[in-house]
């Protein structure tokens, strides 16, 4: 194994462009510019379809999870049905999230 770092003291990152490239900030303007006009409909699908699904409202049909083992195995085979070759589950360390 190779070095092992210390991450308990970590900061979480915080996003500097909100709505990435697809923004009204200057940066983004000009970035965009560069493109023809028919990328704008990427621009439009990212501002108007992927963007506010970062925000999308929690299920309310919530249930309590009793065996993680069996869901977890379940969630990597319906992810190999869908067509993926491997899949792998990870604890999440919340100083790796942004915190916006």
């Amino acid at each position: 194994m190779g070095k092992v770092i210390d991450v308990s003291n970590a900061e979480r990152p915080t996003r500097y462009l909100q709505d990435g490239s697809m923004g009204p900030q200057e940066e983004s303007l000009a970035f965009r510019a560069q493109f023809p006009k028919e990328a704008n409909k990427y621009g439009w699908l990212q501002r108007e379809v992927l963007f506010p699904q970062r925000t999308a409202p929690v299920n309310p049909n919530q249930f309590e999870v009793n065996d993680w083992d069996e869901l977890t195995q379940h969630l990597k085979e319906y992810a190999k049905t869908l067509g993926a070759d491997d899949v792998g589950v990870a604890d999440m360390n919340e100083n790796f999230t942004f915190t916006d």
